[in-house]
């Protein structure tokens, strides 16, 4: 049987530390402009198929369960993948992205590479 490598090493992507960014999640459905009962959340690191978040321990913030996110208006969803505690009453979230915008992700991993043109950009003249 195939040994498979420990959790914390099956990435799919690079981990990219991102510092000072705080985002909203558990966003409720509409358009709505309240901010009360609003849960914030720290990101700690991204990577291409999901984030590491430190919020305030919230058993309702289990394994398995679907959130929205939402950083300077662009909505994303996430599921909860992993919880593990961490200091002064808060845990630390990993989540995998399920919808992310262009613009949400490009917020989040500020090294974000544009891809290269297939073609080169030729000008034709008259």
């Amino acid at each position: 049987m195939e040994k498979r490598p420990p959790p914390d090493t099956r990435r799919l992507g690079e981990r990219l530390v991102v510092e000072g960014v705080t985002l909203d999640w558990d966003v409720p459905r509409g358009r709505t402009r309240r901010r009360l009962g609003r849960r914030k959340a720290e990101v700690v690191d991204v990577s291409s198929s999901g984030a590491r978040l430190l919020a305030p321990r919230d058993p309702d913030m289990a394994v398995g369960r679907i959130v929205r996110v939402a950083l300077d208006g662009e909505v994303g969803v996430a599921c909860i993948r992993r919880v593990e505690t961490a200091e002064k009453g808060r845990a630390a979230y990993g989540v995998e992205w399920l919808e992310l915008t262009y613009e949400l992700r490009r917020v989040l991993t500020p090294h974000l590479q544009e891809p290269e043109p297939a073609m080169p950009v030729v000008e034709w003249r008259r």
